[in-house]
């Protein structure tokens, strides 16, 4: 019976107006009744309104630019409230029918998909990220500019709650518990965000935008690492906008990318650490900081790569160290990373700068010597290496 009647609809006479076409029609009609004197009318318009859902948005959008007030705030009051429920109504049916049309009609899910794979868990992984955050995930696709916007103003607003929080420290046992406005779903819908290539194209417009990587160094996402159960989605997200940053080879962004995947746990980052390498031969911190990655998530096989740095001799960094300075230039991060491979204690190998801490080891300035006499003497424990 449902067929027939989609058929039946098709065959409707071109002069016959469809459903959502009345619907529209009918929304447009309800916002005039905004300017109406009497209470009831605007209310009773109001209600329609949501009901009518996507049929109305068009309507409500140009309202919210009326010249009249009260017809400007109730179209402005009712966006974000039918744009949610559009979206949930789409999301509902994504969720429902997974292989089937709905997945075109959610916003940015071809892009996730890709990077994520196909599954219950993704989908609804996803579904809870776009519901977090309506009004921005309805403009995936459509209005980069305006996404990057909202994108740059949220995060400001979230790193700064954040400060706030960390000023006003809860004393023990005072029962307060800690409430922000954020949560781990929606920072990690903004990292998605911010691995869109167009809203990186307006983001890059304004250099301070960049600020993704306050957002994962958040310690409500943290916590969401942390989690065993949620912990694969998470590194999924990660390394999409991982991903995006190759084309901004030497940002401090990529180069922070790199030490929070070491620090993190993200394994699946030394892929991505291996091919940046390939690609890119200039000495900066972010090569540093692959190296390192390298050297923690990698294997014997990854020891060929890092020895094309053993002859960069240009200097990465000092440290002062109890009164001893330690010059570290590229080649001795690239030979820690090497013997840490062969599994060599590289305190032993004369890295005394990291004392007796070798979690130190992955940090690219505590790999540095005193002078190339000492330089010399770990290079050597290489040679024996070789030589084995």
């Amino acid at each position: 019976m449902l067929s027939l009647c989609l058929l039946f609809a098709f065959a409707l006479p071109d002069d016959t107006p469809s459903e959502s076409t009345k619907q529209r029609e009918r929304a447009l009609e309800l916002v005039r009744q905004f300017e109406s004197r009497s209470f009831r009318v605007r209310e009773s318009a109001s209600r329609e309104l949501l009901s009518l859902g996507s049929s109305a948005l068009q309507a409500l959008e140009q309202g919210a630019h009326h010249p009249e007030a009260e017809v400007r705030e109730r179209c402005r009051e009712l966006l974000p409230r039918v744009r949610q429920q559009d979206l949930n109504l789409r999301l509902d049916a994504f969720l429902q029918e997974p292989t089937g049309k709905s997945q075109a009609k959610v916003p940015g899910w071809d892009i996730f998909c890709q990077r994520t794979g196909d599954t219950p868990d993704t989908r609804q992984f996803y579904a809870q990220m776009l519901r977090r955050v309506p009004n921005a995930a309805l403009l995936i696709g459509k209005d980069s500019q305006k996404l990057a916007n909202y994108c740059s103003s949220r995060q400001s607003e979230i790193t700064t709650e954040r400060e706030r929080a960390n000023e006003d420290p809860q004393p023990r046992g005072s029962g307060r518990k800690e409430t922000l406005s954020f949560d781990a779903i929606e920072i990690a819908f903004w990292v998605f965000v911010c691995s869109l290539e167009d809203v990186r194209v307006e983001l890059r417009k304004e250099p301070d935008q960049l600020n993704s990587i306050y957002l994962i160094n958040d310690i409500v996402f943290q916590r969401a690492l942390a989690n065993r159960n949620q912990r694969p989605l998470y590194h999924k997200v990660l390394l999409g906008w991982m991903e995006s940053l190759k084309d901004d080879a030497d940002s401090s962004e990529l180069s922070s990318a790199f030490y929070f995947a070491r620090e993190n746990d993200l394994r699946e980052a030394l892929n991505f650490a291996a091919e940046y390498l390939r690609k890119h031969q200039n000495l900066t911190d972010t090569a540093a900081e692959a190296m390192t990655v390298i050297g923690k998530f990698g294997s014997l096989k990854n020891v060929e790569q890092l020895e094309k740095f053993l002859m960069k001799q240009e200097e990465c960094s000092t440290i002062n160290l109890r009164q001893t300075v330690y010059h570290v230039q590229y080649r001795d991060i690239a030979l820690a990373m090497i013997l840490r491979l062969n599994k060599v204690n590289l305190r032993q190998a004369g890295f005394e700068a990291l004392g007796n801490n070798l979690e130190l080891q992955f940090f690219p300035y505590y790999l540095g010597f005193v002078n190339d006499e000492s330089r010399l003497k770990s290079f050597s424990v290489y040679a024996d290496l070789l030589r084995k």
